[in-house]
């Protein structure tokens, strides 16, 4: 989520309170009207004032917030300086002018400001709350919550400040507290953007997708081509499954903002699941192009190549993935998948081994491991890891009994593989009569009654298997 703050500063909608602690007040006359504050609103008037007393610290500060306000920060800059040179006590200057500097990216003077602004007038909400944003940009998220709760002691209703810390609070992975702050934000502005993309993100991530969607779709009423909002309501859709609308959102952000690396990202990943592999290809790579050694996409690259049974491609990039980060068991375990299909058991055996010492209740690895004990001829060692899968949670997947049927019918063990077959067999009807049309539960089936010489059985689930097979 982009830092929302910045966004209310170009605004102009944070109002300093410029009569709060001033030394020196304007002349208010019938041709200087004054806003709720005290502060003269007309920047002509206020050029009048000064032509006349161009000494007036606090009619340079009110200038500079107004130049402020209207965008032009370098004559905010300027104008706040005149302020504090006339007074080095005027805190309003100095708030005025750390929030252009923001503006203008001078983050390390900005801090210095506002920090000058609070030691001159500790009840500077305005200066709390830039503080609070700088920290949160530094990644210095507890002394950004220090300042926006600070700001928000003195002044509940600020949005800013909400919002701020809402965004702390997302960094953290605090999400319901963030959520709890971007509430308070919308029931001060119910059409408050930002605030429903940051629901939108912490929803995200606590899983609430529908929910996710619902504020992605109020923020894009106010903004129907902000590329952030488009991105991170394709995620939510991604994640739903709701994969058409997804792909509406990425091609929409494309248009707007073509070479863009997540959106790349997102929409191959997005392709490979819709098995649009000429699709997927195509955006991975070119993502690849714009950042060659990010790892997700070369990660990605690998699973794509795979799943297309290019092996040796698939192989290359696995490989090229783990020099990059050589811990993470995702690509090991694809890296394992692909020597199994390569006939590299040892090089299989070796990457399941590494998985299963990160993460021993992953029974995919412990059903490959298996499988490649099996085809070395190590069936004591399948039989072990075939049934670790099962008690690790694969007590209804009649895939694994049929694994470990054959390895004991390698063993010559004919009255447990029977019972696997019968396991088998009976594993697969529970799933079936959820699921008639699964061609590999089918073949599961099949398969173990050609085992137990159930010919026609066998017969009949297999034939079937292979026409739904090719009708898909």
């Amino acid at each position: 989520m982009p830092p929302p703050f910045r966004d209310a500063i170009l605004a102009g909608v944070m109002a300093l309170s410029l009569s709060a602690c001033a030394t020196q007040q304007p002349a208010v006359t019938p041709n200087h009207p004054v806003d709720a504050n005290g502060n003269i609103r007309d920047l002509v008037a206020l050029d009048q004032l000064l032509l006349i007393d161009p000494n007036n610290a606090e009619a340079w500060a009110q200038r500079g917030l107004r130049h402020h306000q209207q965008g032009d920060f370098d004559s905010a800059i300027a104008d706040a300086s005149r302020a504090i040179a006339l007074n080095a006590n005027q805190a309003d200057a100095y708030a005025v002018r750390a929030l252009a500097l923001y503006m203008k990216d001078q983050g390390v003077a900005a801090q210095g400001d506002a920090e000058h602004a609070i030691a001159l007038d500790a009840k500077s909400t305005d200066a709390y709350a830039l503080l609070g944003q700088i920290y949160l940009e530094r990644g210095l998220p507890d002394r950004a919550v220090q300042n926006f709760d600070a700001a928000l002691r003195l002044d509940p209703a600020f949005v800013e400040a909400l919002d701020g810390r809402g965004s702390v609070h997302q960094q953290q992975g605090k999400h319901e507290a963030a959520l709890a702050d971007f509430d308070a934000v919308l029931r001060l502005d119910p059409n408050d953007f930002s605030a429903h993309q940051g629901r939108g993100v912490s929803l995200y991530f606590l899983g609430r997708y529908e929910s996710a969607i619902k504020d992605y779709n109020l923020a894009l009423t106010a903004q129907p081509d902000n590329i952030f909002l488009l991105k991170d309501r394709a995620d939510s859709f991604y994640m739903s499954k709701q994969y058409g609308l997804a792909l509406d959102d990425l091609n929409h952000a494309d248009k707007i903002e073509p070479h863009d690396l997540r959106i790349l990202s997102v929409r191959g990943a997005l392709f490979r699941t819709l098995k649009q592999y000429d699709h997927a290809l195509s955006d991975i790579q070119e993502a690849l192009r714009l950042a060659p050694n990010t790892h997700s996409l070369v990660g990605e690259l690998a699973a794509i190549y795979e799943e297309t049974a290019d092996f040796d491609q698939s192989l290359t990039n696995y490989d090229r993935a783990i020099q990059i980060d050589p811990d993470n068991i995702d690509d090991r375990n694809g890296r394992g998948r692909v020597r199994l299909h390569k006939s590299d058991f040892d090089g299989a055996i070796s990457d399941f081994d590494r998985v299963l010492e990160k993460d021993p209740r992953i029974i995919s690895s412990l059903i490959n491991r298996g499988t490649a004990y099996h085809f070395k001829g190590d069936n004591k060692s399948a039989v072990e890891d075939y049934t670790r899968a099962i008690e690790k949670g694969g007590q209804t997947d009649p895939s694994i009994y049929r694994l470990r049927a054959k390895a004991y019918g390698a063993l010559r063990d004919r009255a447990h593989a029977d019972e696997d077959y019968s396991s088998t067999i009976e594993m697969a009807d529970k799933a079936l009569a959820n699921d008639p049309d699964n061609t590999s539960i089918l073949n599961d089936r099949g398969m173990a009654y050609w085992a137990k010489a159930a010919y026609a059985q066998a017969a009949q689930d297999l034939g079937k298997a292979i026409a739904d097979g090719m009708r898909n």
